[in-house]
């Protein structure tokens, strides 16, 4: 998995795109969880949004706690193969305020229903 940033200014409102290949066949309802550094700050509940690509829609995205995210997917593509990649993007979150480098991404996991 790839986590870009839009932006890489310090302290910015920002969105995220995370490029995640699964490695095993995903269908509707298969949950995303990602778990953010904490140098990043995600939104409050009400004004988490994310979003799919063509391959994989989000049907609800949940902020479970002030760094974790649970993303629901749906709208799998028909010719969606294990192997594809597939985008996922993440909204209004908030870079860190220090120049040092932040935490990485952890339990990022993808959970089949």
């Amino acid at each position: 998995m790839v986590v870009v940033p839009q932006s890489v200014v310090n302290g910015a409102s920002n969105t995220y795109r995370f490029e995640i290949v699964p490695n095993l066949q995903i269908g509707y309802g298969d949950v995303l969880s990602i778990t953010f550094p904490p140098e990043v700050l995600l939104p409050s509940s009400y004004y988490v949004q994310c979003k799919g690509d063509d391959q994989v829609g989000v049907n609800s995205c949940v902020k479970v706690n002030s760094n974790q995210l649970r993303i629901t997917l749906t709208d799998i593509a028909d010719n969606f193969d294990s192997s594809d990649v597939f985008y996922i993007f993440v909204y209004n979150c908030v870079n860190p305020v220090s120049f040092k480098p932040s935490s990485v991404f952890t339990g990022i996991k993808l959970v089949s229903r």
